[in-house]
C-alpha cells in the first residue's frame, strides 16, 4: 500500500503512541519544519510563526493510518485538519509532507506524561537543546 510522508510534532513523534491505534510509520527521522512555532495547552499543535521552527519526526504512513489517527480520533484529541508542508528532514533534501494542526484547541495544560513521550522523542533524535527547554517549558 502506498505510504505519504507525515510530519508530527507532538506525542504522534512517540512510536508507541501510534502502536496503541495499531499505525507502525516507516522511515522516521528528525525533520524541521520552519516558518511555525510549537504551542501546548490541553494538546500540542503548531501555529505559523515568521523566524521559528519547529522539530519532529517525518514518517511514512499509508492512508488509512492517517485516517485511524486523525479522521476517527482514535485518541480523542480533537479536530486536526491537513496542511501541506515542506520540511528538512535530518538526511537533507526538503520534502513534502502532511501536518496536522489544530486550529482550535482547549485551555489546559497536558499532563507530564504527555509532555514525556514527547521529550524522550526528543532526546532519543537529539533535537537541539534550546527546542527541548521550550517542550518543558510547558510542564
Amino acid at each position: 500500500m502506498r505510504r505519504v510522508w507525515v510530519y508530527f510534532y507532538g506525542s504522534f513523534m512517540n512510536p508507541a503512541v501510534l502502536a496503541k491505534a495499531d499505525v507502525h510509520a516507516t522511515d522516521r527521522q528528525m525533520a524541521r519544519l520552519d516558518g511555525w512555532q510549537l504551542r501546548i495547552a490541553s494538546r500540542a499543535t503548531i501555529v505559523p510563526a515568521a523566524g521559528a521552527s519547529v522539530y519532529g519526526i517525518v514518517a511514512r504512513l499509508t492512508h488509512p493510518e492517517i485516517d485511524t489517527l486523525y479522521k476517527t480520533d482514535v485518541f480523542g484529541f480533537g479536530p486536526y485538519v491537513p496542511e501541506a508542508v515542506l520540511v528538512t528532514p535530518s538526511s537533507g533534501a526538503p520534502v513534502p509532507a502532511l501536518c496536522y494542526v489544530a486550529w482550535q484547541l482547549a485551555e489546559g495544560r497536558p499532563g507530564p506524561e504527555y509532555l514525556e513521550k514527547m521529550l524522550s522523542v526528543a532526546r532519543e533524535y537529539a533535537f537541539p537543546e534550546e527546542y527541548v527547554r521550550h517542550i518543558q517549558s510547558f510542564l
